[in-house]
């Protein structure tokens, strides 16, 4: 009776797991007309797509599982030059597609979202550039999009991170003290012998065991960035507090850690401070530093920078305090600063415009530019090198003629000051008479006229 009880459950352990093997050959067949029939689709009409059936082997019954993909042969309504030509527009259509993508214009989801498009007249109407224009500015949405997305997850991770509590401080910032030192010994080293040490001399000049000296480096680089990670989320609160200043949130962030690390380095926690009151400053002086370095495309010394932001908050307290926005002179009274030094702050503040930039906006390229409604009086680079090669050939010819003459020739035309004199001056000049210079010009034309002719 075992044995029959047993042989009874393994042909039914045989049977459902045959049912499951079905099951599963069918979803794949299943599969693979479903993609077979968007396949068809795609392809043009005039092109005779190959059909796909299901044939069973011979001896292989009705088994889903033993069906193979049997493609036949094309229909004899079509020729093979028709074939021809539907798969040259086929490849066709897909390198347009690609070349569209490489320049920026619309994609094959594209198509997709807004439909077929073959049979639809007024897709003719949009050329090239209007689809490169609407192609930008999907690309400007999307990366503004992943900039807050990028921020967004940024907040996330560094809100895991549990803030610390007193005593963790101040154990922590006696390690990166420890750490400090151990550096302190390797770059006195580095001073003395002119090359990194190795762990073992390292060890050895800061006199502790070789494990002792792994063991205090690893919780000192340890301890450090713990400290770090504990305090990023100061860093986003006082980031958040100079933006529209020229840099970027992340920009603003990542300026903020380089002080937040400065401050770690610098914290004394002997001192009784907490380390947040102490970093503050230092994220503070990053940040400022880096909006007054690269906010602008021309750099304002510090303390401009920093008499414009006072600018700032005295004119916002005055403006609260009156009721309407404050004059020049009682800002410059608040201040206790000149009138003239409170205007060319003022005008430093201003923001700068590239003379390149489209009247018609961003988006439209061949607009016209700022620069095309500035008035130019001054001399073309074209007008620059043929002067400066005119006197050139000038210079040259005259080289030919002594002093005398080469200056006579030079005050009768202005060579020099592009002022002419006349027969009188020159004559006072060389103290001649009008007379002897009038005997003496004509030689010296017929000369300079040859030897221009030969230049």
């Amino acid at each position: 009776m075992a044995f029959v009880g047993s042989t009874l459950l393994f042909r039914q352990r045989t049977s459902t797991n045959e049912n499951a093997r079905r099951r599963s050959s069918r979803a794949q067949v299943a599969s693979i007309l479903s993609t077979t029939s968007q396949v068809k689709q795609r392809v043009p009409s005039q092109v005779s797509q190959t059909e796909v059936r299901i044939t069973s082997p011979e001896g292989s019954g009705d088994n889903p599982a033993t069906s193979v993909l049997s493609p036949t042969k094309p229909s004899d309504s079509v020729s093979g030059r028709e074939m021809d030509k539907g798969a040259q527009e086929m490849l066709e259509s897909i390198r347009k597609n690609r070349l569209l993508r490489e320049r920026g214009g619309y994609s094959d989801d594209d198509e997709q979202e807004s439909g077929d498009g073959d049979d639809d007249e007024d897709d003719e109407d949009y050329d090239d550039e209007e689809l490169l224009r609407a192609s930008r500015r999907r690309r400007r949405r999307k990366k503004r999009n992943q900039a807050r997305d990028s921020v967004k997850s940024y907040l996330q991770e560094i809100g895991k991170t549990k803030l610390l509590k007193a005593e963790m401080e101040i154990e922590l910032a006696r390690s990166i003290q420890m750490l400090l030192g151990l550096e302190r010994t390797r770059s006195e080293f580095i001073e003395k012998v002119g090359r990194s040490p190795t762990d073992a001399e390292w060890a050895q000049e800061c006199d502790l065991d070789y494990s002792q000296f792994k063991k205090n480096l690893y919780c000192g680089r340890l301890a450090k960035e713990k400290m770090v990670s504990a305090n990023l989320r100061l860093v986003v609160s006082i980031a958040k507090k100079y933006l529209n200043r020229g840099l970027s949130f992340q920009d603003l962030i990542q300026e903020g850690s380089i002080g937040l690390i400065k401050g770690t380095e610098k914290f004394d926690a002997d001192k009784g401070f907490k380390f947040s009151t102490y970093a503050t400053w230092w994220i503070r002086q990053s940040i400022t530093r880096a909006i007054a370095d690269f906010s602008r495309p021309i750099r304002l010394p510090v303390h401009v920078n920093d008499t414009i932001t006072s600018v700032r908050k005295v004119s916002k307290a005055l403006e609260v305090e009156l009721g309407r926005p404050p004059s020049e002179k009682e800002t410059a009274d608040r201040m206790e600063i000149p009138v003239d030094k409170l205007r060319f702050v003022l005008r430093c503040a201003r923001s700068t415009l590239s003379l390149e930039t489209p009247v018609g906006g961003p988006d439209d390229k061949e607009s016209t530019t700022l620069a095309s409604f500035i008035e130019w009086n001054g001399e073309s680079p074209e007008e620059k090198a043929e002067k400066s090669l005119l006197r050139e050939d000038l210079d040259s010819v005259l080289g030919t003629l002594n002093a005398r003459e080469r200056d006579v020739i030079r005050m009768r035309y202005g060579l020099d000051d592009g002022k002419a004199k006349t027969l009188e001056e020159i004559g006072t000049h060389f103290a001649v008479t009008r007379e002897r210079y009038v005997i003496t010009s004509p030689r010296l034309m017929d000369s300079r006229s040859f030897m221009w002719k030969s230049v």
